[in-house]
């Protein structure tokens, strides 16, 4: 017998092809679509309007499993929820639902570890392990909707891992939250984020135009480089110049992590400001989550508040985002799962 397929792995055209082969109606891929996304059932012995015959073929040629819940963490001063998760192939995964008055965001990984080695970030330090399947992506949110029993408004694709380094099994996965008989995210609630890798960015919007993008910037050619390898191999100005030319997609936002005595001075800040003003585009600045492990810190207010008002010279808008999830190293590069792999 062929190995069971992963059902979050598949669409439900794909699902609706495979029962297919078996003489199962058509009809039965949208229920059991019902099921998972909808109704938060994973047993398939539990759809109960679907013949008792057709759930144990169902059962038999399909996985349901879950990822394991390894460890759940809750920040004590923002509620934030951090899960680090095990696959059934064994990849570790962190993913991070934040909470806000009216609603939640989750953060999804997308690869078990990354290959970019950034400096300052813990996730690049731990390394990469392998790219995570359409359906390990998609669980992550299942989790968090069956251990929360709340469903994230706004999805970011921003844990671990670089995501168009792995942009197939992202498409998928994509496809699979969008589905409008499943959780029917639309475009607006997803953002992806990545450090600018063009060709599979221009694939990613080529199937999904109006999706969200977040670029890492993190500083202005000629200086990027030392934090961020991927420049010498994918150069940033590459994506200035494809958004310049682009304008029918929606405004990426530049990610700027604010490191004290590294990019944080005036002088960095007007660079910023003239490298980013041909582009219609957010400016997201971030100031740098501490870690013990490494060796960097964040800038003062008073570095920030004169970052900001330079920046605001421009006819970008600048917005500042205060990482959540600090207490419990579940904030924007804090990510890894080393204490898996020990």
């Amino acid at each position: 017998m062929s190995p069971k397929k992963l059902i979050y792995d598949l669409t439900q055209e794909q699902i609706r092809d495979i029962l297919k082969a078996h003489d199962v109606p058509k009809f039965t891929a949208k229920q059991i679509f019902s099921w998972l996304y909808t109704k938060s059932v994973f047993s398939p012995m539990d759809f109960s309007n679907i013949s008792k015959s057709n759930r144990e073929l169902i059962a038999n040629i399909f996985d349901f499993t879950l990822p394991e819940i390894v460890k759940k963490e809750t920040d004590p001063n923002d509620k934030t929820v951090k899960y680090l998760l095990r696959t059934s192939l064994g990849r570790a995964i962190e993913t991070v639902v934040m909470d806000s008055l009216d609603h939640k965001t989750q953060c999804i990984s997308t690869q078990d570890g990354c290959a970019l080695g950034c400096d300052f970030c813990l996730t690049g330090n731990y390394g990469f392990k392998g790219d995570l399947s359409p359906g390990e992506i998609v669980s992550q949110v299942l989790i968090s909707i069956k251990n929360d029993n709340i469903k994230p408004k706004n999805l970011v694709f921003m844990g671990m891992g670089e995501p168009l380094m792995n942009v197939d099994n992202v498409i998928r996965s994509v496809e699979i939250l969008s589905h409008e008989e499943g959780l029917d995210y639309g475009m607006r609630r997803i953002i992806i984020s990545t450090v600018g890798i063009l060709k599979p960015l221009k694939k990613l919007l080529n199937r999904f135009p109006k999706i969200g993008i977040a670029i890492s910037l993190n500083g202005v050619p000629g200086e990027r480089g030392k934090l961020m390898p991927v420049e010498k191999t994918h150069p940033i100005v590459a994506i200035i110049n494809f958004y310049t030319a682009h304008r029918e997609y929606r405004r990426p936002t530049f990610e700027y992590v604010l490191i004290k005595g590294v990019n944080s001075s005036t002088e960095d800040a007007e660079k910023l400001l003239n490298f980013v003003e041909p582009v219609r585009c957010k400016i997201n600045l971030i100031p740098y989550n501490e870690n013990p492990n490494l060796k960097y810190r964040p800038p003062s207010e008073v570095e920030l508040n004169a970052f900001i008002r330079i920046l605001n010279k421009g006819r970008n808008a600048v917005t500042v985002r205060r990482s959540k999830g600090k207490d419990i190293s579940g904030a924007c590069g804090q990510l890894s799962g080393e204490s898996l792999a020990e």
